[in-house]
Parts: structure tokens; sequence; C-alpha cells
């Protein structure tokens, strides 16, 4: 995954692995981030939502997950 940030005068460009994110770990960890554990996630269905991000990375190397523009700021967040 990349972000980048660019402004005026700064440009910010932060490159994460995939496998962090895609990990069973990183999964529960943005899961619980965000709420989602409340509503009781297996570890089963963990498994399967980071099975089915990494085949997704694998075919959509490069999409736009987000685009955005304001106060002199451009946002891009790339899988």
């Amino acid at each position: 995954m990349r972000i980048t940030v660019k402004g005026e005068d700064t440009n910010i460009d932060l490159i994460l692995p995939t496998l962090m994110i895609s990990s069973r770990l990183g999964i529960k960890l943005i899961s619980k981030y965000c709420g989602l554990d409340q509503n009781g996630l297996t570890p089963a269905q963990l498994s399967t939502i980071a099975k089915k991000l990494k085949k997704f990375r694998k075919k959509r190397n490069g999409w736009v997950l987000l685009e955005a523009e304001g106060d002199g700021y451009k946002v891009v967040i790339k899988l």
C-alpha cells in the first residue's frame, strides 16, 4: 500500500507492506480499531478477509483506494 501526500512545500510518500495489512493480526487490529470486533468476527472470518485482500491486491496492483484534494494538498492511497 502506498500513501502519497503532496503539497506546496511538502511531499510525503509512505510505503506500507501488504503483509502488515492483510495478515490475521493486521486485520484483527484494524477491526478492533474500527469497532468491528463488537459484531463478533470469528477467526475463520478474519482469515477469509485476509485471503480475499491478498487475492485482490495481486489482481489489481496499483488500484487507487482514495484520492482527495483540499487546502493545497493532494492525498492518494493506492494498493
